[in-house]
């Protein structure tokens, strides 16, 4: 994952993300000041006409971010799969495609063992099927996984502009819409990997969108919406989709208003039916996948390799590293996870834990508007339409605090557009700011407007940087590729076991394969020693064995022959 956390500035100066942001501040203040000296020989300029149509804000704040995506192809190229939550979420979207909902356990299942992927039961990811479904609709319908990144782009971008719309002007609201696209369609891990965040940043988008219109208007249309988003967000990100849809559930269905019966029928109905609906499937695909109606395959992941669970308050260490078929697990598991185990038991380490999360949520989503998002939250206090903002925020974070596994951007996922709707609320006050007649406030908007495409031109130069210069110790995958690749081109079905020396570094794992280990021709197997070996050998007779080093600077493919057996 690219280490957009961090802005290229802060990367390249070393400076702290408060302290850099300062100095953004003042050169947008010397920004300012030039463009209303400039304003005033200059005739006024009414920007809200030119974005009054819905429509045409929608489309252009679409196909700017996608235009400019497309056009950067060559010096940022379609992503390929480096990361184990990767892997695990397109072998749930191969899954789909192949038009199954789980797998069976493959034989000799031990050698093939690997990291967020559940053998038993069933063969399956550990994660929810949210990601894997988008991703699969973008193979089925565009021929491309990757596809399905842009689909969840195209729709965080549409219920953005569709949610901001309700709060503010359209001009606004495009402007939201915008930055949402270029933010998260360019250069963001959301739009340029498989890991996710664009799917449970639409649904909450959406959910939020749909909770405002319920509140104006009831109707069908807005609670099937409402209701579709829940369940996204619930087969997406569970946890913080939980977090985040509880506070509008109770805003909305606990409030002290009479229900009539038109209410019930095109509100409370609609909502009732797709939830059934929605707790229905997910019943069934977990009884497929673990054998029971009520267990998650995370859960199963959970009990079979995790010493740790992911709450604070649900701690029961109980594994030990001799459960584990191979050390590379081991090392991961038992090691980084008791070490963040020890971090989250005593209060400086909590602490510590939530400071690195408020860190990492104003890197990814706030920065470098910090002062601006604080005036919005402060405005938003005083506004009863956008008071809801300020409470998703303190749920979702104060919720995702007990979490003590380390953080990433997209558990955040569902702040999105709650940032986004806080941001705009203090531009839109500082737009209001005038000084003895001049419109200071829009120049500093204008201003803010400059430094913030400065950070996101500067983000996107970064990205194709790393997708060009990056050594070898981060473009491992890239050596797995080419031999993918070799064999593909080689006649028959392969089999390579791949070898760690004792210092492996666990995230550059080898060891993925797809749904089908029978129409698979090239399976990859970890090399758990010869006898093992031979018994993985045996439950594939038909296949050509080799052998890979993955720990080599330069590896090499080469025939696998154990000690004493015949050659191939």
């Amino acid at each position: 994952m690219p280490e957009e956390n961090l802005s290229f500035l802060q990367i390249r100066l070393g400076l702290p993300s408060f302290a850099l942001e300062l100095y953004l501040l003042v050169i947008a203040l010397l920004l300012a000041v030039a463009i209303v000296a400039l304003a005033r020989h200059m005739p006024p300029i009414t920007i809200a006409r030119w974005f009054a149509r819905d429509l045409r804000n929608v489309f252009l704040a679409v196909c700017v971010p996608f235009g400019l995506r497309a056009a950067l192809l060559y010096w940022i190229p379609a992503p390929l799969a480096r990361v184990h939550d990767e892997f695990s979420v397109l072998l749930g979207a191969q899954t789909f495609i192949a038009g199954r909902l789980t797998n069976v356990t493959p034989a000799a299942w031990r050698a093939f063992e690997t990291f967020h992927v559940n053998m038993v039961p069933t063969y399956q990811t550990m994660y929810l099927p949210g990601a894997s479904l988008v991703l699969a609709m973008g193979k089925a319908v565009f021929h491309s996984f990757w596809a399905g990144n842009w689909i969840a782009v195209a729709v965080l971008v549409i219920a953005t502009y569709w949610m901001l719309r309700m709060s503010f002007a359209a001009s606004w609201s495009f402007a939201g819409a915008l930055f949402c696209g270029l933010r998260f369609g360019i250069f963001s891990y959301w739009m340029n990997s498989f890991w996710g965040g664009a799917v449970a940043a639409a649904s909450a988008a959406i959910l939020l969108g749909g909770y405002v219109r319920l509140r104006r208007e009831p109707s069908t249309f807005n609670a099937c919406l409402f209701a579709t988003a829940t369940a996204l967000l619930a087969i997406t990100r569970p946890f913080e989709g939980m977090l985040f849809a509880a506070p509008l559930y109770l805003a909305l269905f606990c409030r002290p208003v009479s229900w009539n019966r038109e209410h019930v029928r095109h509100v409370v109905a609609p909502v009732l039916v797709i939830g059934v609906s929605a707790a229905s499937w997910l019943a069934y695909y977990n009884y497929r996948g673990t054998g029971s109606v009520t267990t998650l395959a995370y859960v199963v992941n959970e009990q079979e390799y995790h010493p740790t669970r992911p709450l604070l308050f649900e701690q029961q260490p109980h594994a030990a590293p001799s459960r584990f078929g191979n050390p590379q697990m081991s090392r991961l598991y038992d090691v980084l996870e008791s070490e963040q185990l020890a971090q989250a038991q005593s209060l400086h380490g909590v602490l510590h834990l939530a400071a690195d999360k408020l860190f990492l949520l104003y890197n990814f989503f706030i920065f470098p508007l910090g002062i601006v998002f604080a005036i919005g939250i402060f405005r938003a206090l005083r506004a009863p339409e956008l008071r809801i903002h300020c409470v998703l925020l303190a749920a979702v974070f104060c919720g995702s605090s007990a979490v003590i596994w380390r953080p990433e951007p997209h558990y955040f996922a569902p702040l999105t557009v709650v940032v986004i709707a806080l941001t705009l609320a203090g531009l839109r006050w500082l737009a209001s700011l005038t000084y003895r007649g001049e419109r200071v406030g829009a120049a500093i908007c204008a201003a803010c407007a400059v430094v913030l495409l400065a950070n996101l031109t500067l983000q996107t130069y970064a990205a194709s940087l790393e997708a060009h210069t990056t050594p070898y110790q981060l473009t491992w995958y890239r050596s797995r590729l080419r031999i993918a690749s070799v064999l593909s081109h080689t006649p028959g079905q392969h089999i390579v076991f791949v070898h760690y020396e004792e210092n492996h570094i666990p995230q550059r794992e080898w060891v993925y394969n797809g749904p089908d280990f029978s129409h698979e021709q090239v399976l990859w197997a970890r090399d758990l020693g010869e006898r093992k070996n031979t018994e993985t050998l045996r439950a594939y007779p038909l296949r050509r064995a080799w052998i890979v080093n993955a720990d080599h600077m330069y590896v090499q493919l080469a025939p696998y022959a154990p000690v004493g057996a015949a050659s191939r």
